[in-house]
C-alpha cells in the first residue's frame, strides 16, 4: 500500500477523498506534476495542527514545461 502522512491547518474527515499534487524539477527545465487521489485512512488532532494520514487510490504524472 502507498500512503501519505501530511499536517495541514484543516480539519479532513475518515474516509474522504482527498486530491492533491507535487511538482518536482524535471530534466531539461521541465516541471514534473505528480497527481495523486487518497482516502483519508487516520487524522489526528494535536497542538492546534491536523495531522491527515492518506491510502494512495489514484496517480498520474505530467510534464510541464
Amino acid at each position: 500500500m502507498s500512503a501519505v502522512f501530511f499536517e495541514t491547518d484543516v480539519g479532513y474527515v475518515q474516509g474522504s477523498v482527498i486530491i492533491f499534487a507535487i511538482e518536482l524539477d524535471g530534466p531539461a527545465e521541465k516541471k514534473l506534476m505528480l497527481g495523486y487521489r487518497g482516502m483519508i485512512v487516520r487524522v489526528e488532532r494535536r497542538d492546534g495542527k491536523v495531522g491527515v494520514a492518506a491510502k494512495i487510490v489514484g496517480s498520474k504524472i505530467e510534464s510541464r514545461v
